[in-house]
């Protein structure tokens, strides 16, 4: 109900998350739930899964560190065309490696 009635409210979040308490995803509020995405490192073990791999993903994503570096650094906006502003998230790898060349 509040996303069709009143979809700015959800606007300044950062990221939102969703869970059925076995898999996990986040994105933009208002985007296509397809391009939800999981957020995991690449030095995890691509067979975890369940309440395993939710629990992992809420460690990487939903700790003040990362929640504050996508915002400063990563969420990216598109209001250029008239339309509906988007906003890009970068996924788990696009972060870790960005750092890793800001580090070299």
């Amino acid at each position: 109900m509040y996303a069709t009635e009143y979809p700015w409210f959800f606007t300044p979040s950062v990221f939102a998350v969703a869970s059925d308490g076995l898999r996990l995803r986040f994105g933009a509020a208002g985007a296509p739930t397809n391009l939800w995405q999981p957020f995991r490192s690449t030095a995890d073990d691509e067979n975890l899964s369940g309440q395993a791999d939710v629990q992992r993903s809420v460690e990487l994503l939903l700790n003040p560190a990362t929640v504050l570096d996508m915002l400063a650094n990563f969420a990216l906006f598109d209001t250029s065309g008239g339309g509906v502003d988007m906003k890009y998230l970068p996924r788990y790898p696009g972060v870790r490696e960005i750092w890793n060349g800001i580090r070299r």
